[in-house]
């Protein structure tokens, strides 16, 4: 016979038991959805995901996951339903937002994306991402006017001057405005580093006949990320000792982010075997040497002589070998 005393225990052990059992049937459930989705049968994993909505309706991963299996059989607007519900149990998820907001777009109603944006706005004051992905559900549907509309807006609600510049400088590239790409792309790198590979691959589309303007732009810059900019968009544009030496001009004191752009500068560099580009490509690998302590600086220098060689310079090559 239990005891009294055994009736918490035995009461906590059934708890436990019983959320242990849920969770598996959760994972289960979306485990299934997933395989569904995962074998290219959409319709019915639809069909699974929907029914994890109906018990979880704030379930991101099974929202997400219908979004997904809509698309390919063109039904992206059928998830309205689950969205609304999504958006009444969890009003705050960002994740939930930009779900419905690429929901609105799909269904072809510009206004709902605009209240949706804005209500997202309210619930987290000073944030891009209401804006950034009230544009990009417009750009899926290419609206561009809406997209401009939904970066502007922000611009002016968040009273930032460089809001949404990267989102800024890929509207102007789609409309052949290279100006004016540059001019949002310099403060998206300073923020973020991380826009300069975009920036570079999209600002190097630019017509021959505007590249002369974009480079006079930059060097009325004086910070290193305009110059190493410019030094990418030199090699690109067939000018590798010009990129180089703007680079050079501007490399900062500090080991790690010097070595980084001379490396960005020979990763691009390797793509050409022309004389300059070869040149330009030993002096970076030089100029890491100096940067990089033994036994790797030796390697290096033994490249940048192979390469110096390759390129006809065998002094710099033997200044390699012997220095």
């Amino acid at each position: 016979m239990t005891s009294r005393r055994s009736w918490p225990l035995l009461f906590c052990g059934l708890l436990t038991f019983g959320v242990s059992d849920t969770l598996a049937a959760q994972q289960e459930g979306i485990g299934r959805a997933f395989e569904l989705e995962r074998r290219g049968s959409y319709a019915e994993a639809a069909g699974a995901y929907r029914g994890i909505l109906a018990a979880r309706p704030a379930d991101v991963a099974a929202l997400l996951g219908l979004e997904r299996v809509l698309v390919p059989i063109n039904q992206s607007a059928g998830i309205l339903p689950q969205v609304r519900a999504a958006l009444a149990s969890s009003p705050k998820s960002g994740a939930v937002f930009g779900v419905a907001l690429r929901a609105w777009a799909a269904a072809g109603q510009p206004d709902s994306m605009r209240a949706t944006a804005e209500r997202w706005a309210r619930i987290a004051p000073g944030d891009e991402a209401p804006y950034r992905e009230w544009g990009a559900a417009a750009l899926q549907t290419r609206d561009r006017a809406a997209a401009v509309e939904a970066y502007t807006l922000g611009r002016a609600r968040l009273k930032r001057p460089h809001a949404l510049a990267a989102e800024m400088a890929q509207l102007a590239v789609g409309e052949g405005d290279f100006a004016a790409a540059l001019n949002e792309w310099l403060p998206a790198i300073r923020e973020l580093p991380g826009y300069r590979v975009t920036a570079v691959s999209t600002l190097a589309q630019a017509p021959a006949e505007v590249r002369p303007a974009l480079l006079q732009s930059l060097a009325k810059e004086t910070d290193f990320t305009a110059r190493r900019l410019e030094a990418e968009l030199r090699v690109r544009w067939g000018d590798p000792l010009g990129g180089l030496a703007a680079l050079e001009s501007a490399l900062p004191d500090s080991r790690a982010p010097a070595i980084d752009a001379l490396r960005g500068l020979v990763d691009q560099l390797r793509s050409s075997r022309t004389q300059e580009a070869m040149l330009a490509q030993g002096r970076a690998l030089e100029g890491i040497a100096e940067r990089t302590g033994e036994p790797q600086a030796s390697r290096l220098r033994l490249e940048a002589a192979q390469t110096y060689s390759a390129a006809g310079d065998l002094n710099a090559a033997r200044r390699m070998l012997t220095g």
